[in-house]
């Protein structure tokens, strides 16, 4: 009969061949994982990347917002001349309308106007005529009083 350790010792080699081929499947397993971290850790760096990019386009966005902030902001001033120029306007148009309202009263009294109108140039040559001898009248009256007496 053969002895448990001759048994064993018979075993061992292909143990010894068992645990190497363990290994070496350990190994490529091992080789396996390291690559598939490389492969997570390019992975990585690629959402590193796209995350920079997507940062650098959100701080371009937060500028564009900054930009279309101002824009409304100068909008709002614009709009709040804008109300206050139709203000005046709607002010002029009324006043307009008051001057429109008034104005067949005016049309009724301008032919009085224009009569008497008429009257003082009918009156203006005789006025013209006499105004040398006014003159000269005026002067004498000045002379007067300005003589000693």
């Amino acid at each position: 009969k053969i002895s448990p350790f001759l048994a064993a010792r018979n075993h061992f080699p292909g143990t010894l061949d068992d645990f190497a081929g363990t290994l070496d499947d350990f190994t490529g397993t091992l080789d396996d994982f390291t690559g598939t971290l490389d492969d997570f850790t390019g992975s990585l760096d690629d959402f590193t990347g796209t995350l920079d990019d997507f940062t650098g386009t959100l701080d371009d966005f937060t500028g564009t917002l900054d930009d279309f902030t101002g824009t409304l902001d100068n909008f709002t001033g614009t709009l709040g001349d804008f109300t206050g120029t139709l203000d005046d306007f709607t002010g002029t148009l009324d006043h307009f309308t008051g001057t429109l309202d008034d104005l067949p009263g005016t049309l009724d009294d301008l032919p009085g106007t224009l009569d008497h109108f008429t009257g003082t140039l009918d009156d203006l040559p005789g006025a013209v005529e006499e105004f040398p001898g006014d003159v000269d009248d005026s002067k004498g009256a000045l002379e007067r009083e300005a003589a000693p007496n």
